[in-house]
C-alpha cells in the first residue's frame, strides 16, 4: 500500500507530532508525496499514489489535473498548461501562443502583429519581436495616432490624465 501524503509543517527541523520528517509533507513535496520512509519527498512517481490528489503519474512525472494540451486555451487563457496545472505568472513559467510575458508586471499578453495593434493600448508594436513598446519618450519611441506621450513616458489619449 502506497503511503498517504501528510500534512507538511515548515521545514526548520523540529520533530513533528504524526512522527514524519520536518523535510517532508503535503506542501513541501507537492506534486509529489513522501517516501515510504516519510522522511523525504518523492522526485519521480510509478503510480497514482505517488502524486498528490489533485495530480497522477505519467511517464514518472506527477501531472496535474487542470490542462491538457487540448484544452489549455480554453482553461488557461494566456498562460501556458505545464504539466497539466495552468501557469499563473509568467516571471516562473510560459505564456500560451501568441501571447508573451511582460516583464514590468509578469502578465501574459498578446503579441502585437502591427505597427498600431489595439493590443498595445496605444503604445506601437515593435515588430521585429512582436511586442508592444513598454513605454514612450517623445522623439524617439511615439505613440500609436490618437494617443500621445505623457511626462511620465506613457501612452495616453488627448485629455487623459
Amino acid at each position: 500500500m502506497a503511503p498517504q501524503p501528510v500534512e507538511g509543517g515548515p521545514s526548520d527541523g523540529a520533530p513533528r507530532a504524526d512522527g514524519a520528517s520536518p523535510n517532508c509533507g503535503i506542501h513541501l513535496c507537492a506534486p509529489y508525496t513522501c517516501d515510504s520512509h516519510m522522511d523525504a519527498c518523492r522526485t519521480r512517481c510509478s503510480e497514482g499514489a505517488h502524486c498528490i490528489e489533485s495530480h497522477f503519474c505519467a511517464g514518472g512525472t506527477c501531472t496535474g489535473r487542470d490542462c491538457t494540451e487540448d484544452n489549455a486555451r480554453e482553461r488557461c487563457g494566456a498562460y501556458a498548461c505545464e504539466v497539466g496545472v495552468c501557469a499563473h505568472n509568467c516571471s516562473q513559467s510560459g505564456c500560451a501562443e501568441g501571447f508573451y510575458c511582460r516583464g514590468d508586471s509578469n502578465v501574459c499578453v498578446p503579441r502585437c502583429t502591427t505597427r498600431e495593434d489595439p493590443v498595445c493600448d496605444g503604445f506601437l508594436c515593435d515588430l521585429d519581436v512582436n511586442e508592444c513598446e513598454p513605454i514612450c519618450a517623445t522623439g524617439t519611441t511615439e505613440c500609436a495616432e490618437g494617443y500621445i506621450c505623457s511626462a511620465a513616458n506613457v501612452c495616453v489619449a488627448p485629455g487623459a490624465r
